[in-house]
């Protein structure tokens, strides 16, 4: 949750001009890889969920372990996937946005499964959550 938080942090700015609350629940966990990668993978997808989000809303962070995996939920509340936007996911050059260049969620997903994890976006009905699924770090012997 720390590289959530430090990402969360990162974007605090944005957030505040976009007048978007940032939420974090869950407890510390290890994960294996390359952190600066990881951390360009969930800025992209935190990112993408402040952007997505309307003024005075929150966007949520959870953090859940099962087995030798850690779960990475980002929720937004914003319109959800368009129709066109759920049949482009992923795909380099794709985005919705004036400003966006269609690399944020390339990119993140190619980090996530380079460290052996998948990356999903799930509209809910009420916004989007993208699910980030990692390996996590064996716990070192004492």
């Amino acid at each position: 949750m720390a590289l959530a938080r430090e990402c969360g942090a990162d974007l605090t700015p944005l957030a505040s001009r976009r007048g978007v609350t940032l939420s974090y629940v869950g407890d510390e966990q290890r994960i294996r890889g390359d952190r600066l990668r990881l951390k360009q993978a969930v800025t992209n997808v935190v990112r993408n969920a402040i952007e997505a989000a309307p003024p005075g809303s929150t966007v949520s962070a959870e953090l859940a372990t099962a087995d030798s995996e850690v779960h990475l939920s980002v929720r937004d509340q914003g319109p959800g996937l368009s129709s066109s936007a759920r049949s482009h996911l992923f795909e380099p050059l794709f985005t919705e946005k004036r400003d966006g260049l269609g690399m944020g969620l390339y990119v993140a997903r190619a980090i996530v499964e380079a460290h052996g994890g998948s990356l999903a976006l799930i509209d809910t009905g009420r916004g989007t959550q993208a699910d980030i699924h990692l390996v996590r770090e064996a716990p070192h012997p004492a």
